[in-house]
C-alpha cells in the first residue's frame, strides 16, 4: 500500500511536469505489478526439483553400484 501511494505521487509528479513542460513524454505505467512473490514462488519450486532429482541420482547411482555388486558376485560364484 505504501508503495502505491509513493508511485501514485510520482505518476502525479510526472503529470505535472509534462503539463509544464510539453517536450517531455510520460514514461511512468499507469499501474505497476509486483512479481517478486511469483519469482519466489518459481524459485522455491525449481530449487524443489533439483533437489528431488539430485537425492534421486544419488539413490539411483547406489541401486546400479549394488546391482552391479551382485552381478559380479554371481560371476565369482559361477566361475568356482
Amino acid at each position: 500500500e505504501t508503495v502505491r501511494a509513493i508511485y501514485d505521487a510520482l505518476r502525479h509528479t510526472e503529470n505535472y511536469i509534462i503539463h509544464e513542460y510539453k517536450f517531455i513524454e510520460k514514461l511512468l505505467p499507469k499501474e505497476i505489478t509486483f512479481i517478486i512473490q511469483g519469482l519466489i514462488v518459481v524459485f522455491i519450486a525449481i530449487r524443489t526439483g533439483i533437489r528431488l532429482f539430485l537425492q534421486w541420482r544419488v539413490k539411483r547411482a547406489a541401486e546400479k553400484a549394488a546391482v552391479s555388486e551382485q552381478l559380479e558376485e554371481k560371476k565369482e560364484g559361477e566361475n568356482d
